[in-house]
């Protein structure tokens, strides 16, 4: 009896301190039961289970939570299946239940870039930036948008905000490289090709681009060892042969830009018909050229003192030209 008598005082107690809280039973019962909704529905996002967790995010909306967060993770699962129009809704309802829910503001973001509404998705990306101003991936999206709109400027601002917050973060340094490479600052895209590298030492397109750049800037044996790590990295990317081919041209390594320049060809896509025909071309340029050479050579009476500037110009390979 006094067990039962003690029981019902606590239960009394504990009433009493919600009612002093402004916390009725029900309203605990509802915030209890949307929770283990919530807890449940995030068991199946990360599942892959994506109707059920949506599901489950609706039942715990309708058993009581109100908080932007809720809608935020069910507009993200309507955005995984596609269903943008619904996750559009549920992230305008999370930025109006709270306006400084900044991943809210770039999920939204995200989705109108998604749907090719760049100047939306900016000014979102935008707002994110002003409530969580070290949001490096708000800064790194928006500089992507930048480089498509062409807007250099903004776009390298942007990704080196990035990179000052994340120092890791390679893909803001790789396309801060490309950024520079367009607007001709080859040693700066250089440095950003190499910070990118050493962020992710298996970053193939990082290589590949600062091999070019290395190429612009006569630095031959740099560019030929970039080539050749993305060749180590994946042996069948095709431009790396084709690019490693044209180093090996320029350095007069005639026997060696043959070899790579027939490995892009049983490589290289039917679509690039146009590089296809350069290439083809310019194997035969080069074997030619070769044989007139050799019979120089053989015939030294014949050479014309001036003759590898003068008698055969277009067979040399135009140097900065012939590269992708």
């Amino acid at each position: 009896m006094r067990a039962r008598f003690t029981t019902i005082i606590s239960s009394i107690a504990i009433y009493i301190l919600l009612i002093a809280g402004g916390i009725t039973a029900t309203a605990l019962a509802q915030e209890t039961s949307a929770d283990r909704y919530i807890e449940v529905g995030n068991s199946f996002f990360t599942q892959g289970k994506l109707q059920q967790a949506v599901g489950q995010y609706t039942k715990a909306i309708e058993a009581g939570a109100k908080e932007g967060a809720i809608y935020l993770q069910r507009g993200i699962t309507y955005a995984r299946m596609g269903e943008y129009q619904k996750a559009i809704k549920d992230f305008n309802q999370a930025i109006d239940i709270d306006p400084q829910l900044s991943a809210a503001l770039y999920s939204r973001a995200m989705l109108h870039e998604r749907t090719g509404d760049n100047g939306k998705a900016v000014l979102d990306y935008t707002r994110a930036i002003e409530v969580n101003p070290d949001y490096a991936e708000a800064y790194y999206n928006r500089g992507i948008i930048n480089m498509h709109m062409e807007d250099v400027e903004r776009a390298i601002n942007d990704f080196v905000d990035a990179v000052n917050i994340r120092p890791d973060f390679a893909k803001a340094y790789y396309n801060l490289g490309l950024a520079y490479s367009s607007k001709g600052a080859t040693e700066m895209a250089l440095d950003s090709y190499t910070r990118a590298i050493e962020a992710n030492p298996g970053y193939l397109e990082a290589y590949f681009n600062r091999g070019l750049a290395n190429y612009d800037l006569d630095n031959l044996d740099d560019a030929e060892a970039d080539y050749l790590t993305v060749i180590d990295l994946d042996p069948t990317y095709a431009n790396a042969y084709y690019s490693l081919g044209a180093t090996y041209e320029w350095m007069k390594l005639h026997d060696e830009a043959i070899a790579q320049y027939e490995k892009y060809l049983s490589l290289a896509p039917v679509s690039d018909s146009v590089l296809i025909a350069r290439v083809t071309k310019q194997i035969t340029d080069i074997k030619e050229k070769v044989v007139n050479t050799k019979w120089r050579m053989d015939n030294p009476l014949f050479v014309h003192p001036d003759s590898e500037k003068t008698l055969n110009p277009n067979l040399e390979i135009e140097k900065g030209k012939d590269k992708k």
